[in-house]
């Protein structure tokens, strides 16, 4: 070897110093995040987020069981897609809700379930894993840009701790886990570099010359870890997939058009294929399903109306987060919205710093376009030098080359950010999109986690600028330490409110109360008994209903292992036949319904019977409940020995007659029984 190669950093030791810095950056992440979430007082054996509105603005409470229930599947049925325990005797089948594009978040929480096997406990760690994952990734991508190591780690951990993230929690287990949303962005950059991906240079001879070009090439290192990045795209939510396509063609199309490069068309084109190919294998069991069963009309209708209510509000970048420590910049937040006609997501708020890079972007870009424009007329120039070039890298990084020149992402990322405020914006794009008849992806707000990358990336890039402008002395990089370890404390108590904090001691009360009375259920009945639920409630998304929350009612096969409940049949299906017993003119013809299906008890939350006549014509056609929840809100009664009674009024034959009756019969309201 050389000599002048003696003493450089090598491939290897790359690899290990990303290691070491990803190992330590994901370890900070769970450190602050014990901080700011106050994990000394939780259980990890309760649900951070169980029942009812959390005490948090930030935390969608009432959709928490849902995730809940399908990791108890999982780990009941060995995958999530089918269970046997509820929407007794049918079964619950999410075929028709599909889930198909997290299933890399799925097989993760797969094996969290085998290993801890408590879906409460593997829940809670999965979220906690999303502040180290999110973390590690953005800081990969960060230093793949060209930004430095202190940089990169600083602006990786307000990445992680933005508004989003808490607002989401583990209430929107899924959509929580956004770690390969940076991903999507350096695709954006790789596929408009100079040499992108699923390409290579070639030399051809052309008589006495050779020309330099470029040929598609699918086999190389660099083009398999991309395919790779565009599976785990298509694989980590349908939102993340499918707002990653809606950038990557516009930002590819700008490119061409700017440069005519038919290089980075291929390139796009073959990321875009990749991810709807790795989309549609991914829900193949759903469209399988439908094949053979039909689509069901009724589950999980959207309309253009929900895609103008859940866009994203551009003021809300901007504006503090809400319950901001500062009570003024709270006050101002508040004002800001208190007579908005449409409330849209939490959680869209990129704090000061990112708002600050979202500014510098979108200025860095219209400034360059400026200067392009005089560049050209003014002496032919292309304008490649209106935005600052690569960085040198510093002398503590040893890291990799940067994938482009500095303006190059910045102009990439300032594209992307434009489209997403065109797309996503209320009555932006999306509402074009919904209209003609692609309303399943509603929730355009969303896309404020990219730009908060394409922002915050950006200041990372301001931060280098100004390091390389400071003199080449011993203190540069203590101080430089010193305050990047500030900025990411004022960012984080910037981001974070203290309202965040789950309420620990009441989701603990509930979930105690909701575990006693279960196991008192479950020593009740035999093993594989069903029990009946009431009010009845359609699954999924029927909202919160009399003050019970659209899954509430699966607390009962949560704190069980032997029993099954009526609950959790999708509607629309044969599994929804529960909701035309439930509005039996009397109660006598419910019970000898539900009894003739095989129910032997019938557990009621009366947080649902609001006037309590439901309880009142149980207790007088059953007697007062067997017992009842500590916390007063659900009740227990027995129906074997109604049961047994109603088999000899109505003879075999009858009760049989009565059975098929009642698994044929689907009301047509699905309302609250």
């Amino acid at each position: 070897m050389p000599d002048a190669h003696i003493g450089e950093p090598t491939p290897s030791s790359h690899s290990r110093h990303l290691a070491l810095d990803s190992a330590a950056i994901g370890g900070l992440a769970l450190l602050i995040l014990a901080v700011v979430y106050h994990l000394w007082d939780a259980h990890f054996g309760v649900p951070f987020s169980y029942l009812g509105p959390n005490q948090s603005p930030l935390v969608y409470a009432p959709d928490a069981p849902f995730y809940l229930m399908m990791e108890k599947g999982a780990i009941d049925h060995g995958w999530f897609l089918t269970n046997p325990s509820l929407g007794y005797p049918f079964g619950q089948s999410l075929h028709d809700i599909p889930h198909g594009l997290d299933n890399l978040n799925l097989l993760v929480l797969q094996v969290l379930g085998w290993v801890f096997g408590n879906p409460f406990t593997a829940v809670n760690v999965f979220f906690l894993l999303t502040f180290v994952g999110i973390s590690v990734a953005a800081y990969l991508v960060l230093r793949r840009l060209g930004v430095s190591r202190l940089t990169g780690a600083a602006i990786a951990l307000l990445y992680t701790f933005l508004p989003y993230h808490f607002a989401r929690g583990t209430a929107h287990l899924l959509l929580s886990a956004y770690w390969l949303v940076p991903v999507g962005a350096l695709l954006l950059v790789a596929v408009t570099s100079e040499k992108p991906p699923f390409t290579r240079d070639v030399d051809r001879s052309g008589g006495d010359a050779t020309q330099r070009t470029w040929k598609l090439s699918l086999r190389g290192k660099s083009s398999i870890l991309y395919l790779l990045a565009c599976a785990g795209l298509a694989s980590t939510g349908s939102y993340y997939g499918a707002i990653t396509l809606t950038l990557l063609v516009p930002v590819v199309i700008v490119d061409y058009l700017a440069r005519r490069r038919a290089r980075v068309l291929a390139s796009g084109a073959i990321a875009v294929a990749a991810i709807l190919v790795v989309m549609v294998l991914n829900l193949m069991p759903t469209f399988v399903y439908y094949a053979e069963h039909g689509r069901n009309p009724d589950v999980v209708k959207r309309g253009p109306s929900e895609t103008e209510v859940n866009g994203l509000k551009i003021s809300q970048l901007l504006l503090p987060v809400e319950g901001h420590r500062i009570h003024p910049l709270a006050e101002v937040q508040a004002d800001s919205t208190r007579f908005s006609v449409l409330d849209a997501e939490r959680g869209q708020q990129l704090g000061a710093i990112g708002a600050v890079g979202f500014i510098g972007l979108l200025g860095a870009v219209l400034i360059s376009a400026r200067r392009r424009r005089v560049d050209d007329v003014d002496d032919g120039r292309d304008g490649d030098d209106a935005l600052p070039p690569s960085p040198v890298p510093f002398d503590d990084d040893g890291g990799p080359e940067p994938l482009a020149p500095t303006g190059d992402v910045i102009r990439v990322f300032g594209v992307a950010t434009i489209v997403a405020l065109i797309v996503g914006a209320t009555s932006g794009i999306s509402l074009i999109i919904a209209g003609i008849g692609l309303s399943e992806i509603r929730s355009w707000n969303r896309v404020s986690i990219f730009i908060g990358f394409f922002a915050l990336a950006t200041v990372g890039f301001g931060i280098d600028w100004l390091r390389r402008r400071l003199p080449d002395r011993a203190w540069r990089t203590p101080v430089t330490v010193a305050a990047l370890a500030l900025l990411v404390l004022i960012g984080i108590l910037d981001q974070v409110a203290p309202t965040v904090v789950p309420d620990y001691t009441a989701a603990q009360q509930r979930f105690d109360s909701d575990e006693t009375f279960f196991a008192k259920v479950e020593r009740a009945l035999p093993k594989g008994a069903a029990v009946f639920n009431l009010p009845y409630q359609f699954f999924p998304e029927s909202g919160i209903v009399n003050n019970v929350g659209p899954y509430d009612q699966v607390r009962g096969y949560l704190h069980t292992d032997d029993l099954k409940w009526s609950w959790g049949g999708v509607v629309g299906s044969d599994a929804d036949w529960a909701a035309a017993a439930a509005q039996q003119p009397s109660t006598e013809e419910l019970l000898d319904r539900i009894s003739a299906v095989g129910f032997e008890a019938i557990v009621l939350d009366r947080r649902g019977d609001v006037d309590g006549d439901r309880e009142a014509a149980l207790t007088d056609a059953l007697g007062p409940p067997a017992f009842e929840s500590p916390d007063g809100t659900l009740a227990f009664w027995d129906t074997r020995a109604w049961a047994r009674d109603a088999r000899r009024r109505l003879g075999k034959a009858g009760f049989e007659a009565l059975r098929r009756e009642a698994l044929a019969d689907r009301a047509k309201a699905k309302v609250a029984g």
